[in-house]
């Protein structure tokens, strides 16, 4: 049984994530061409971010938590906060992190959507193109799994189809989202 500390924040005491919460990520061999997600949903959409305006990102943010609310409801989610080495990234600043695939480390914390949009704010940061919601977000039962890597302009979501449906109707997310994986085949051009 793996043992997990806790840390206080606003009044509670919420779980440290250890790398055997995240193992099932582990390993993701993917062409370089592929989405980097993990190849264990069938469809992964990409969603860019929104364009600099005041007000844009905040709604961002909420769109998309909302739709992955409703996609895994009442139960916690995995928030993985990228360390950047920058105090305002990180909620806790004295707990083990654990290193995803991309090399880099995260403070893992089993939380909630209130938490994933309320722990930093959406505007304001130093990398302006970065919202409230930690690069890392999946649900416990691992239904969809959201990754913003550093150095795209992009989120990553995999899931079921209906959580991918559900962001490219949204009216704010609708336009910014397309789905990567699988990618549309071209047709054959010698028609066999």
């Amino acid at each position: 049984m793996t043992s997990h500390t806790t840390r206080e924040r606003d009044g509670c005491d919420w779980c440290i994530g250890v790398p055997a919460d995240i193992a099932w990520l582990h390993p993701f061999p993917r062409d370089e061409a592929d989405p980097p997600l993990p190849p264990l949903f069938e469809r992964i959409a990409g969603v860019g971010f929104p364009a600099p305006l005041p007000g844009a990102q905040r709604r961002h943010d909420l769109a998309l938590a909302g739709l992955l609310r409703a996609g895994s409801p009442a139960q916690a989610w995995w928030l993985g906060y990228l360390d950047t080495g920058k105090s305002e990234d990180l909620v806790f600043f004295d707990v083990p992190t654990v290193t995803v695939d991309d090399g880099f480390e995260y403070v893992l914390v089993l939380a909630g959507v209130e938490q994933a949009i309320g722990w930093r704010p959406s505007e304001g940061r130093s990398a302006p193109w970065r919202g409230a919601l930690p690069e890392l977000m999946f649900p416990e039962d691992r239904s969809w799994l959201l990754y913003t890597p550093w150095d795209d302009r992009c989120t990553y979501i995999g899931g079921p189809d209906a959580v991918l449906a559900d962001l490219r109707r949204d009216p704010e997310l609708g336009a910014r989202t397309d789905l990567v994986w699988p990618r549309a085949k071209r047709p054959d051009p010698a028609g066999s």
